[in-house]
């Protein structure tokens, strides 16, 4: 990856950032060239990927402008958004009307509050926004978009928010150019991380393909969102091969530095069982009667588990089948009496129930689910971290 540190790094990120510090102000400029140096540049290039969330909350720290252009939500996590629960769905009668009257005054006194102890300029551009129209129908709109916005969908200030800033802050997300990093190098990071299923999931093959004709990869997640944390974009531990529906449909812009949900590149799969098998005793198994439940061992799981919609993925007929085969097999061989001799073999465990212990869970499907299946069905811990 040293190719790939200074082919970022040198020629294009700190070319981009030369331009911008012409732009960056005297009280700012000392604390920009220390983060934004080629040196500090390079290195966040390669950051390690547990590194990555305390380079945000030092930028937080030390040159706050940039959270609050491009993340401003985070700067509004202590708002109370019960003031918007009482939000009726339309207009069209009395009660409806004071009821929206009302959430816009306690909204504006909650924006109040947070103002006397941040002053941001987020603040005053919701307070601005809210306060704008005066027929009640348009009030309840503008607080609808608002309640979404503090929900994590910035898309209601897209387009008035960024002319609050200076250009300097503005032109940092083109320095670093994922668009570019992807078509250059997005192969050579699937290769570097060498996996063959969605680390999310582990349900769906992300395998490239490189033919002479026709190329194939699957998408770069940012774990830490781009749109979020620009500065992060072409970071390689980032930027993360997952699966389509992962990532275009479940993750999106979702901010995984508040989310909690673990970096599965990193974060090791845990020993403990996570997936838990009901069925009925002594009735052959299928998969109409069988149910695979997943267990919520940490926080971080149940966040990956509600994200990734994970308790319907592994509840699909393929996977029950799966997981249905191993358990008849299991019971041929307790059956057979060469259940033990099988689970102390590491060939013969491959050769009767097919899951390769050797193998990295990311390049094996359902890993920690089969093994999971095996470990609850025998008694045994056999463990998918390797």
């Amino acid at each position: 990856m040293v190719r790939y540190r200074n082919e970022v790094s040198v020629k294009k990120v700190f070319k981009e950032i030369c331009e911008i510090n012409q732009f960056v102000p005297y009280e700012s400029k000392r604390i920009f060239e220390y983060y934004f140096s080629l040196n500090n540049i390079m290195k966040l290039t390669l950051l390690p990927a547990n590194y990555l969330k305390w380079y945000v909350k030092e930028l937080e720290i030390n040159l706050p402008i940039i959270i609050q252009r491009y993340n401003p939500t985070i700067l509004l996590t202590d708002f109370d958004i019960s003031k918007l629960s009482m939000l009726p769905e339309s207009t069209r009668n009395k009660a409806d009307k004071l009821k929206v009257i009302d959430c816009l005054q306690l909204t504006i006194a909650e924006l109040n509050r947070i103002k006397c102890v941040k002053n941001e300029i987020i603040v005053d551009e919701l307070i601005s926004y809210i306060n704008n129209p005066t027929l009640p129908g348009d009030i309840r709109k503008n607080l609808e978009k608002v309640k979404g916005f503090l929900n994590g969908k910035p898309g209601v200030l897209n387009e008035i928010y960024p002319t609050k800033f200076p250009i300097w802050v503005n032109m940092l997300e083109k320095a670093f150019d994922y668009e570019h990093v992807s078509k250059k190098f997005g192969h050579e990071i699937n290769g570097f991380y060498n996996i063959g299923y969605c680390p999310y999931c582990n349900d769906e093959p992300i395998h490239s393909i490189q033919s002479t004709r026709k190329t194939f990869r699957p998408p770069l997640d940012h774990f830490l969102p781009k749109a979020l944390y620009p500065f992060l974009a072409v970071s390689i531990y980032n930027l993360i091969p997952s699966g389509t529906r992962c990532n275009n449909s479940f993750k999106l812009m979702r901010d995984t530095r508040t989310a909690s949900n673990p970096n599965l590149i990193t974060d090791q799969i845990p020993h403990q069982a996570v997936f838990l098998i009901n069925y009925i005793p002594d009735v052959k198994v299928s998969t109409n009667n069988i149910s695979i439940d997943i267990l919520n061992i940490s926080e971080k799981f149940k966040v990956n588990t509600e994200i990734f919609g994970l308790y319907d993925v592994y509840n699909k007929p393929d996977t029950k089948q799966e997981v249905a085969w191993i358990m008849e097999r299991i019971e041929f061989l307790r059956d057979s009496g060469t259940l033990n001799e099988t689970l102390n073999d590491f060939n013969r465990f491959y050769l009767h129930l097919k899951i390769q212990l050797g193998e990295k869970a990311n390049n094996f499907r359902w890993k920690k689910l089969l093994l999971d299946t095996v470990n609850q069905m025998t008694d045994s811990s056999f463990n998918a971290c390797i």
